[in-house]
């Protein structure tokens, strides 16, 4: 027997990013960040590009953990490459 699909939750009002003149292989980076609410028990993310997922507490707990260390990666990443490309004081 299959298993029971639960209805999803509402989409939340977000308007949606236009993807005119890119083409699929290149890359899209966002600035705006998701939208995430909590209903009946689970959580909701809603961002760019489509995005629509269901979590359970755990797994949005888990991603959101995951999130943190590869944004503070990136960023580190971000300062170390505009360091490098600074010109020596030369005194």
């Amino acid at each position: 027997m299959p298993a029971e699909r639960l209805p999803r939750p509402p989409r939340m009002n977000q308007p949606r990013l236009s993807r005119v003149g890119a083409r699929m292989d290149e890359e899209e980076i966002y600035r705006d960040p998701s939208k995430v609410r909590a209903t009946d028990g689970k959580v909701q993310v809603d961002g760019p590009d489509s995005v629509d997922v269901t979590l359970t507490p755990e797994a949005a707990e888990e991603t959101a953990d995951r999130l943190i260390e590869q944004a503070v990666m990136a960023r580190g990443q971000r300062i170390m490459k505009e360091v490098s490309v600074r010109p020596k004081d030369r005194g």
